[in-house]
């Protein structure tokens, strides 16, 4: 009976994230998300390279990619990548987020904030783009509109909460 069990594990956990569906770029990309998360960043950006030269349109490995681009500080590479990925999906609001964080790290504030408007335009519910654009507005010392958007961050909040 352990002997089944061992390779019930095997073949319940780790062999769908080796992409047996017979999909390599997803298989790159599943590489790439383990890599990312233990910290090996140039491993997970070569994973997710190959995902992509795979499936040239995968928006995940791009924004995947450029998260970790972003993480080493290589905020050129991670905009380019996320504006690969608004590119291929216009709706996606996490790679408005991710490419607006890059560009306040570089201190393009107002791209910054261009970016954190589209997640809040996408995402009008969601305090995170709020959040995110009240900081790059502190960042330029315009308190007004951060405090504003603070505001709305505890509004959200509040619609959030149970009672």
């Amino acid at each position: 009976m352990r002997e089944f069990s061992a390779i019930w594990v095997v073949f319940t956990l780790i062999l769908p994230l080796g992409g047996c569906d017979g999909n390599p770029a997803l298989t790159q990309f599943n590489k790439g998300e383990q890599l990312l998360t233990r910290g090996d960043m140039d491993t997970a950006i070569s994973c997710f390279s190959q995902a992509i030269e795979l499936k040239s349109d995968y928006v995940d490995a791009y924004s995947q990619r450029g998260f970790a681009y972003a993480y080493q500080c290589k905020y050129d590479d991670a905009i380019a990548d996320f504006t690969e990925a608004i590119r291929l999906d216009p709706s996606n609001g996490e790679a408005y987020g991710r490419r607006g964080g890059a560009y306040r790290h570089k201190g393009e504030y107002d791209k910054a904030i261009e970016d954190f408007t589209e997640v809040i335009r996408l995402e009008p519910e969601a305090p995170g783009g709020f959040a995110l654009r009240a900081l790059a507005y502190r960042q330029i010392g315009d308190q007004a509109k951060a405090d504003a958007d603070l505001a709305k961050v505890e509004t959200l909040k509040a619609k959030k909460s149970p009672r």
